[in-house]
């Protein structure tokens, strides 16, 4: 790791805890044992800092998907409900409390990277529904587009009521959750319910 990319772990950190707003670059600095004009070598200004920081957490959020399906051969529900429940995963997700100040100091920022995480969970979804088909477990009268569609439309709602309350990453997860595997029961064919089920009983420990 680069010492950009240590600054960059750093300050997403800190803008977690304190918003995009909540520290000066001077004290921004002097939370990262750096001079001030070293963090300036870095980044320009402020939104020049907040645009890395989110280049390199989208970048290291894909990296991570990708690693962690591609070392292990999951069938196409496993991959929904271990994406879901990972601690490895969970833990690298931005708050909503985050992402909303973005979206109130950077609007267009926000807009770029909105439009990028829509494209990236849609193709998640086509591609997770048309593997799904392809093994027999879900069913096959389903459109891996419309169905998609719908399975994004729906969280990109709740996402943004979520957003407007401010709610912390454990309810958000746990609602996620509940919503997900109430539409996979409605995708699964008898074979994929024999899978799906005991998942659910696994990520609710009942």
């Amino acid at each position: 790791m680069t010492k950009r990319e240590e600054y960059l772990e750093q300050m997403l950190l800190l803008m977690e805890q304190y918003g995009v707003r909540g520290l000066t670059m001077e004290q921004i600095a002097q939370k990262l044992g750096i001079t001030k004009r070293t963090l300036y070598n870095y980044f320009s200004d402020k939104q020049a800092m907040v645009t890395a920081i989110m280049d390199y957490f989208v970048e290291q959020r894909l990296l991570d998907i990708k690693q962690f399906i591609s070392s292990k051969e999951l069938n196409a529900i496993t991959i929904q409900t271990t994406l879901m429940t990972c601690p490895e995963l969970q833990h690298k997700k931005m708050s909503p409390i985050l992402i909303r100040s973005i979206f109130e100091n950077f609007p267009e920022l926000f807009t770029k990277y909105d439009n990028l995480r829509r494209e990236t969970v849609r193709e998640f979804f086509v591609h997770n529904v048309e593997q799904g088909i392809e093994e027999g477990l879900y069913h096959r009268d389903f459109d891996p587009n419309i169905i998609s569609q719908y399975i994004f439309r729906t969280f990109d709602s709740f996402w943004v009521d979520i957003m407007d309350k401010q709610e912390d990453k454990e309810l958000l997860n746990n609602a996620f959750c509940q919503i997900f595997c109430c539409i996979l029961r409605g995708l699964v064919t008898p074979q994929g319910s024999g899978i799906l089920e005991p998942e659910i009983k696994r990520i609710f420990n009942k």
